[in-house]
């Protein structure tokens, strides 16, 4: 995944001086996979000063990355926008992570019991 985020944030903005060293999209690539093995999920989420509740996986990623793809969007045409950070690093990772994430199961163990 970490390769992949790389390319996509190379291919998607060449001219681009943010430094890429693939961690932040490998991670991605987790959340991604995440994202689909794990719908029913909930995440304990704070939000300062003092709210804290759970909410489901798949909304907090889905949050993550759309702000990953507003702010990549916003990079390519202001440089300042969001920081120097490779968002396209991150939302490459994210994919590969939803589309490789089969390769790494092991058949017989199962995700998750109820």
């Amino acid at each position: 995944c970490g390769i992949l985020a790389a390319l996509t944030h190379y291919f998607v903005n060449p001219l681009s001086s943010v430094p890429v060293v693939g961690a932040s999209g490998a991670v991605a690539g987790v959340m991604g996979a995440y994202f689909l093995l794990f719908k029913k999920a909930r995440v304990l989420t704070f939000i300062p000063p003092f709210f804290l509740f759970n909410l489901p996986a798949w909304i907090y990623l889905g949050f993550w990355a759309l702000t990953q793809i507003w702010c990549g969007t916003a990079s390519i045409f202001f440089s300042d926008a969001c920081g120097a950070i490779a968002f396209w690093a991150h939302i490459g990772g994210f994919l590969a992570g939803m589309v490789l994430y089969k390769l790494f199961l092991k058949k017989e163990l199962p995700l998750y019991t109820v």
